[in-house]
């Protein structure tokens, strides 16, 4: 009978595209080049790959091409829908729109890390990816949400009513209800300069040893955080 396969779970990389890849190389799940070497491990972005660092559309290029090795070595690499990815969309989709709170989505985008040289740089398959991905997953027994608040029971009862509904909001272009789910996050998630990166292995002990200098995310799942 073949074990499980192991579980990582990354937090917050915030464009840091540099401690990101030394997490992965430390934790043997990419070579010198960058390729995939997890074999059947299952590797969770917990959201917010982009805003705030240098390497945004960096980051999403290795995480979106790792997604595909794992597939073809039988692991998994997949990510959950941050506050950041939200906003960025936003920012992408409806510009300078007020978003009623005087300001507008792309001003929102940038006071909180988005910079503009990223959404001149997104492509079509960049914006089809991070549209689709779920607000929530099971892996390895847990639940993993973003954010630690209880809004994401207003979108449904289940792990699949929660994913339907945020996905089919970002298909709309109803800018008021992408703003109410945007406000949901903004209590969790305060402009910060800081980026954390966490690991957490394997699933049946899915909590990382405490990284000096921690500053914890207000997340559901425990982190170690880099800060930058």
């Amino acid at each position: 009978m073949q074990s499980a396969p192991p579980t990582s779970i990354i937090g917050d990389v915030h464009g840091q595209m540099k401690k990101l890849i030394k997490l992965l190389r430390d934790t043997h799940l990419v070579d010198e080049h960058h390729t995939w070497t997890g074999g059947r491990t299952v590797l969770w972005f917990i959201g917010d790959l982009v805003d705030r660092g240098p390497d945004s559309i960096a980051v999403l290029d290795l995480v979106m091409r790792l997604q595909a090795e794992a597939e073809q070595a039988g692991g998994q690499v997949a990510c959950l829908l941050g506050n950041h990815e939200l906003m960025m969309l936003a920012a992408y989709r409806f510009g300078r729109r007020s978003t009623g709170l005087s300001s507008s989505f792309i001003t929102r985008w940038k006071h909180n890390g988005g910079n503009r040289k990223d959404l001149a740089q997104l492509t079509g398959e960049h914006l089809a990816w991070l549209a689709q991905l779920p607000a929530m997953t099971l892996a390895a027994g847990r639940l993993l949400v973003h954010a630690d608040a209880p809004f994401y029971l207003r979108y449904g009862s289940t792990v699949a009513e929660v994913n339907a509904t945020v996905h089919a909001l970002l298909k709309k272009s109803d800018d008021l209800a992408w703003e109410e789910l945007i406000e949901d996050f903004a209590p969790i998630s305060p402009p910060s300069e800081a980026s954390n990166l966490s690991t957490a292995t394997p699933p049946s002990t899915p909590s990382p040893a405490p990284a000096p200098e921690p500053s914890p995310p207000p997340s559901s799942m425990p982190n170690n955080n880099v800060s930058t």
